[in-house]
């Protein structure tokens, strides 16, 4: 394996939470991925992971600002602390610059917009 690849492997996150009730909109990040070996989850709503997130330990945390059953925000306030190390994205739908001001004064790593 060369170089390059195995860099590009190493700096892919090895286990991934998606909290999102559109999965087909990670399919690039499913194929990405699962190609290295990782692990993905994904849970369509923040009751689902309030339920089982804490055991779901990951190294990146995807989560929709806009889920079916509570706002993304307030799900990324409930499940703090997150692990040492953890990055943590809230995603939109589409931006909204009043999302995107709530993500990061909530102290996230960045706000993504699909």
């Amino acid at each position: 394996m060369s170089a390059a690849i195995q860099h590009a492997k190493n700096r892919l996150p090895s286990r991934i939470l998606v909290v999102d009730p559109r999965q087909m909109d990670y399919d690039w990040l499913i194929h990405r991925v699962t190609a290295h070996s990782g692990q993905i989850h994904f849970l369509a709503t923040g009751r689902a992971a309030l339920r089982q997130g804490r055991d779901l330990t990951a190294d990146l945390y995807l989560v929709n600002v806009r889920l079916p059953d509570l706002s993304g925000c307030d799900l990324v306030e409930m499940l703090r602390p997150f692990p040492p190390g953890a990055v943590v994205f809230l995603v939109a739908d589409a931006y909204a610059v009043e999302d995107e001001i709530r993500a990061l004064g909530l102290g996230v790593n960045g706000y993504l917009c699909k």
